[in-house]
């Protein structure tokens, strides 16, 4: 009855609508004609006015005319000069005569124009009008003949209705005396119904065994739990990390302690030679030096290591539970991989020894108290450059020539710096691809909010909301399989715009009916592009598309299809799922008043997945936060170290200077100049090498649902240098105070 009822009225409301269009259209054609009877007068009154114009200007015409006749009949009559004036006068008039005319008559003109226009306008009006009349005569026989036939279908309805209660009547009676049954049953069933943890080594045989069963129902893996893939995805690439960057750690440990040891010895290299002519044998002095390098290493390692492995597990622990409910993990300490990290110490450290002291133990006491002979000082290659060479300072001179004879020592300490130039790279890199990899995601949200319908509903049936809405856009989601992997095809409406999808190229991808896009990382993890053709299972069925475009996305595995695509997989396009944005800004307000709708299931805002996409990548930073501080304490070691023995090994060659009337602001400038043109030399070579490691790791950590971009943007490289050139000038600073305390007497007097 409520829905007749309803019908009724919004046929009596159309009815009742067309008639007030009607007496509007009515209204307007009065107001026309007036209007075309006021324009026909105006009409008539300007070309009235318009024919006496012409007139009085052409009989003026027609007199000058006449004159000019007269006055080239006779000409020079009476007298040329009078002539002359008659003719000049006539000829005056005629232009102010041509003035007049076109002042008067070019608005006149114009004026009549724009009526012409107007009368135009009037008559469309009109013309309109008179076809308005004609489709609300029509709109009225139709909803004359919508009121019969809703009376028909009422009839049919209530016919129809009566049957069904009859039915539904019958049919209670039944359902009562089998839902007793049923209860039964089901009470029975409950006490038989189990679910089982199996843990086993051949997950697929015990599988395949327990489906035997008659009492199988279904089998989940534990891969399959929601929160444990989540979490896996995060820690396969936190795994590798762990297991990379220890070597590289210890790279640069060694190649550090090679060269600290080599100037160490070389340094006290006089010392050496005292001690074999005491008497003292080379095992013994050996075994000196390699006391003092285990001891550092052991006291390192010891400290190092098992604070590591308190304060790493610590951090690690603190930033998961942030967003996962892990239970509270027990702190073990792993005293065999504290123990293989010193054997590695101790290790490196003999091996940096050894080599540093085979050349210092062959020599004889004779030779080692004997200053070492200068080097030939070959002429560099600038020096072969005359004009460049000669407006050099001296101080600039003197470096050069320092750093050409060394080229061991910039070698080897090029070295140390490359390294660390590396870690740095690798470092800001990584943290750079995870901030690529969910901005990217991020940008592609176009919407304020994603919708779930507590039912299906055809896809071009939009839901009716509570809010006022700019627009809303379906989409369809289905899986399929892809070599033994699980795809999501994300089905779109062609032109989409809540969804921004952007290639690689950084342009908007247009999605149309054969549109079939992938992501970046799926792209280069099975080796696709664009063109190729792409076999998938879906539902027990091989379909190939081509791929049409691929996206910028380095998350998940979801393709993106148009709707029309769902025909050919024989997908029906029904959803529960759409994409909105509001005409207002979408707040809490907003949210409550959508999920008062008895339609709406859920609702996913755009701040909060943006908010779960943030939590991930904060988790992400925070652990290369704690590589990129290892990295930094790392840099910041090795080139203090580098620089601090470069003092240490020159004391005598600055103390020289000094005497020689070097000031001391000089001499820092020297020392100082040298750093940074070593760290530069180390930066060139460090750069390649550090974006070659950072690549590598990059496809050593990405996973199948995560995968890292191995772009290495040029700002990360500048950044990197950027850093250790701030390290390198604080570590100028600090040393200052070591150039400062060289005695010089006591530095010249040394080899004495």
């Amino acid at each position: 009855t409520s829905e007749k009822v309803k019908v009724y009225n919004e046929i009596d409301t159309n009815k009742q609508d067309l008639l007030n269009k009607q007496t509007e259209l009515y209204t307007q054609y009065d107001e026309l004609l007036k209007a075309r009877r006021s324009i026909e007068y105006g009409l008539s009154q300007l070309n009235l006015g318009i024919n006496q114009a012409e007139t009085s200007f052409n009989q003026a015409q027609s007199a000058i005319d006449s004159a000019l006749a007269s006055l080239n009949a006779n000409p020079g009559l009476p007298t040329q000069e009078e002539w002359d004036a008659s003719y000049a006068l006539l000829q005056a008039q005629q232009v102010q005569l041509n003035n007049e005319r076109a002042y008067v008559l070019e608005p006149l003109y114009a004026q009549r124009n724009e009526v012409l226009n107007q009368q135009a306008q009037v008559e469309y009006g009109i013309q309109s009008i008179n076809e308005g009349f004609i489709l609300i005569e029509d709109g009225l026989v139709q909803i004359d003949d919508a009121y019969l036939k809703a009376n028909k279908e009422f009839a049919k309805a209530q016919k129809l209705l009566n049957d069904g209660i009859k039915e539904y009547e019958e049919g209670l009676i039944e359902f009562n005396n089998e839902k007793n049954d049923a209860y039964l049953k089901l009470d029975e069933s409950v006490f038989n119904y189990y679910e089982i943890l199996v843990k086993g080594e051949d997950k697929v045989e015990l599988e395949n065994v327990i489906k035997t069963d008659d009492r199988y129902i279904y089998w989940i893996d534990r891969d399959a739990y929601p929160g444990n893939a989540m979490l896996e995805n995060i820690l396969s690439p936190i795994k590798v990390m762990t297991t990379i960057f220890p070597l590289l750690f210890f790279m640069v440990a060694a190649i550090l302690i090679l060269i600290t040891m080599a100037k160490m010895v070389e340094h006290d290299r006089t010392q050496v030679a005292i001690m074999k002519a005491l008497g003292l044998s080379t095992r013994t002095i050996t075994l000196s030096y390699l006391m003092y390098g285990w001891l550092a290493a052991l006291s390192g390692s010891l400290i190092f290591g098992y604070f590591g492995n308190w304060l790493i597990p610590t951090v690690l622990f603190n930033i998961f539970t942030t967003r996962f409910s892990i239970p509270l993990i027990q702190i073990v300490y792993y005293h065999g991989l504290s123990f293989v990290a010193i054997l590695l110490s101790l290790f490196f450290s003999s091996v940096a020894i050894l080599l540093a002291l085979r050349s210092v133990l062959k020599e004889t006491p004779a030779q080692g108290l004997r200053p070492k002979p200068p080097k030939n000082a070959r002429r560099s290659m600038l020096e072969k450059v005359k004009w460049f060479w000669n407006k050099l300072s001296y101080a600039n001179k003197l470096m050069i020539r320092n750093l050409s004879v060394g080229r061991m020592k910039i070698l080897l300490s090029s070295i140390g710096v490359v390294g660390a130039i590396a870690l740095l790279v690798i470092g800001l890199s990584l943290r750079s691809s995870a901030n690529t990899t969910i901005q990217n995601t991020i940008n592609t949200y176009n919407f304020d909010a994603s919708i779930q319908l507590s039912e299906e509903v055809p896809y071009d049936q939009l839901p009716e909301l509570p809010v006022s809405i700019e627009k809303i856009e379906p989409t369809i989601s289905v899986n399929a399989d892809f070599n033994n992997q699980i795809i999501q095809l994300n089905a779109l409406s062609n032109h989409q715009e809540l969804l921004s999808i952007t290639n690689l190229n950084g342009k908007l991808v247009d999605i149309n009916q054969n549109s079939f896009i992938i992501p970046q990382s799926f792209a280069i993890l099975n080796q696709l592009k664009v063109g190729d053709e792409f076999t998938f299972s879906y539902d027990e069925n091989e379909y190939t598309f081509k791929i049409t475009d691929i996206s910028n996305q380095y998350l998940g595995k979801t393709m993106y299809i148009s709707m029309d695509r769902l025909n050919q997989l024989g997908v029906e396009k029904n959803t529960k799922r759409f994409y909105l944005k509001t005409t207002h800004e979408f707040n809490d307000s907003l949210k409550d008043a959508l999920l008062k709708n008895q339609q709406i299931e859920s609702i996913d805002t755009k701040s909060i997945i943006i908010e779960r996409s943030n939590e991930m990548l904060s988790m992400l930073n925070q652990v290369i936060l704690i590589i990129l501080i290892s990295s930094f304490a790392l840099t910041s070691t090795v080139i203090y170290n580098l620089a601090s023995i470069n003092i240490v090994e020159r004391e005598r060659e600055i103390a020289t200077l000094r005497v020689l009337g070097y000031t001391h602001r000089e001499v820092k400038r020297l020392i100082n100049s040298e750093n940074y043109v070593l760290l530069t030399l180390g930066s060139i070579l460090g750069l390649p090498v550090g974006s070659f490691l950072s690549r590598w790791i990059s496809h050593m950590v990405s996973t199948n649902e995560f995968y890292m971009p191995d772009v290495i943007e040029p700002n990360v490289l500048l950044f990197s240098v950027f850093i250790a050139f701030i390290i390198t000038f604080i570590t100028n600073l600090i040393l200052e105070i070591k150039i400062r305390r060289i005695q010089l007497v006591e530095s010249l007097k040394a080899v004495e």
